[in-house]
């Protein structure tokens, strides 16, 4: 930002700041608008929280209207119904099962599948993605331009889902592996399959050492909150061009509209974890990490065409998203 927006930035904040005074010393607004969202719901540590000074966790919590709230909360729970529709479930078992894996096949056809399966049915639940919907464009407090945009073109669907996919699994690899543990398991599910990470040594010890940096990088990096990697998730779902034979899009604009709706959320919602000075450098992180994810996802694609094994051995899904015929 320049040194202008900077100082329109605080001035704003200074504004809120009298606003939120008045507002209270005249009684006439309840706190209810203001209260923060729920500490469960965004995995809010103790000692980040307590990192935050009262004074700029009651600035930034203005960042975020409504809105945006409830599409936070929205994300999460598509996220969580995705995973519930595709659950690997183990009969007769409690507790998470670890699985032993043979080889990369059994790699491709067992977590990354299911991994995919939950990716895709996450998309699907996004309505940005799979329904037409509303775009909010905020001008300062007063004026709400509405604009309606239809659903995404089938074609460009595929064409995101297929190019992008593979890049978003590494960040989904960041929201299921415990580094201390080397241990790959969806969080909140109790029965469900867990897997070592270092099955990806059956791509090749680059990918994993690899994978493992850039999990360690970005957990730190998100303070370990996964609904920042869930938006990191939707921004790549919207990318174009990470990929060299990628087809033009019909409605290239609409996926840009869509994209930025989740760009802007990601911002803010830094904003509200960290504060406006660490926000523009977490940000910037992230998106050269995602482009790291990029250039993994296309190692890994390289990588597996090398291999040797039947066409029919990966399940139809997996020979998609990997471009494998």
């Amino acid at each position: 930002m320049s040194e202008e927006e900077k100082r329109t930035k605080k001035q704003k904040i200074e504004d809120n700041r009298r606003l939120r005074a008045m507002s209270q010393s005249l009684s006439m607004l309840t706190t209810t608008p203001f209260i923060s969202p729920d500490e469960k719901l965004f995995q809010y540590s103790s000692e980040n929280l307590n990192d935050m000074s009262d004074e700029d966790s009651n600035d930034f919590k203005y960042l975020l209207n409504n809105n945006e709230w409830d599409l936070l909360t929205k994300i999460e729970e598509h996220y969580t119904q995705a995973v519930r529709l595709n659950i690997s479930v183990i009969k007769g078992f409690d507790n998470p099962c670890l699985r032993n894996l043979n080889d990369f096949v059994d790699v491709v056809n067992e977590p990354a599948h299911i991994s995919t399966l939950r990716m895709i049915t996450f998309f699907k639940l996004t309505p940005e993605f799979n329904v037409g919907f509303y775009l909010f464009f905020l001008y300062e407090i007063i004026v709400v331009v509405v604009v309606f945009l239809n659903a995404l073109h089938e074609d460009d669907r595929l064409v995101l889902v297929k190019h992008n996919v593979i890049t978003i699994l590494y960040i989904h690899f960041c929201i299921c592996t415990d580094i201390n543990t080397g241990i790959f398991h969806e969080p909140n599910t109790p029965n469900d399959f867990c897997y070592q990470a270092s099955e990806l040594r059956s791509y090749s010890d680059l990918i994993y050492e690899t994978a493992i940096i850039l999990t360690d990088e970005i957990q730190k990096l998100c303070s370990n909150d996964h609904l920042i990697m869930k938006l990191l998730i939707l921004i790549i779902l919207f990318s174009k061009g990470a990929d060299s034979i990628e087809p033009i899009l019909f409605e290239s604009i609409k996926i840009f509209h869509s994209q930025n709706i989740f760009v802007n959320l990601l911002w803010n919602y830094l904003n509200v974890r960290f504060g406006y000075d660490q926000t523009s450098n977490i940000f910037s992180r992230l998106i050269f990490s995602s482009l790291k994810c990029h250039s993994l996802a296309r190692i890994t694609k390289e990588t597996l065409a090398k291999k040797t094994m039947q066409s029919d051995e990966l399940a139809p899904l997996m020979q998609s998203v990997l471009q494998i015929s």
